[in-house]
This record gives structure tokens, sequence and C-alpha cells, in this order.
């Protein structure tokens, strides 16, 4: 079972209908989730049993959502290169080299990385998604799972869920 927590002090941006902003706010997280909003003071009260994160001098907001993630080990190669050019001769050989164990590590390091920044939904676009979405589960975190698709040969041939023979 998981423990309430209070996260309060902090200034708590919210998404709801009025876009309320508490100033020396509070949030409490019951069983992994939202369950109440309000002022520091008044929530401290109603919940004095549960675990406190002081969250004075910082912004509490809801979590990020990344739409768009492929999670490779290949970000940071070859960038000053055209679009297309980049691909053919940087992300599809290695995408066609690419191991199953390779995909489920860099879906772990780019997940991980992502929760660190506060990124806890991803849309992710790569191969072997169902190493990605193991990922996800050991992390705990949303995505949204699609597999590397393209409309030019040979990298049409990527779109499969298993490793390709070409």
């Amino acid at each position: 079972m998981k423990k309430d927590y209070l996260i309060t002090g902090g200034t708590v941006l919210t998404v709801n209908s009025t876009n309320d902003i508490w100033h020396d706010g509070a949030v409490l997280v019951s069983g992994g989730r939202i369950a109440d909003i309000g002022p520091s003071a008044e929530l401290s009260v109603k919940y004095a049993g549960a675990d406190v994160i002081d969250a004075a001098g910082k912004a509490v907001l809801p979590g990020l959502v990344n739409l768009h993630l492929h999670s490779g080990l290949i970000r940071g190669t070859a960038e000053d290169m055209p679009v297309f050019e980049w691909l053919a001769k940087h992300v599809d050989p290695k995408h066609r080299a690419l191991t199953e164990p390779e995909a489920h590590a860099a879906s772990m390091l780019c997940y991980a990385e992502s929760l660190l920044a506060g990124t806890t939904t991803v849309l992710d676009m790569y191969r072997y998604m169902h190493r990605s979405a193991d990922a996800a589960e050991t992390l705990g975190m949303r995505a949204v799972l699609s597999p590397y698709v393209a409309d030019n040969p040979p990298t049409s041939t990527l779109n499969r869920w298993t490793k390709t023979s070409d």
C-alpha cells in the first residue's frame, strides 16, 4: 500500500478549469494520485498523518508530457546534417543493427531522464516497443508507444516489432 504524502509550502500551479495558483499551497498524494489541493495551513491540519515534503521556494506542478520522443541511444549524433541525409547515414543503419536488449536499455535511460526532468508521460516512437513498455512499467511512468515507421524503403522495413533480417 502506498503511503500518503503532503507536499507543502510551494507555489502550486494547477491545470483545473480555472487554472488556480496556490501560493504557499499544498498537494496531498494518496495511493499514487493527487487527492487534494489547497492552502498549506488548511491541508496540513486536515492530513496531519501524512508524510510531509517541504516545497518552500519551489513550484509544484503536474507532470509534463513529451509528445515526441525517440528512446534511442543516438541522440546528438551528426545533428549538423540535413534531416534526410542524417536519417539515411546515421539513424537507419543504427536501427537495423539495434538489438532488443539495447532497445530496452535505451528506453530505461530515456525514461529515467524524462522522470528526472518532471516528464511523467511520453509518446515514444522506436523499435521493440514491447521492451519500451517493460521499461515504462518498471519505472512507473505512462507511455504511448508506436513502432518506428516510414514510407521510404528500406526504412519502411523497420516498422516491425521484431528485429529485421536486413
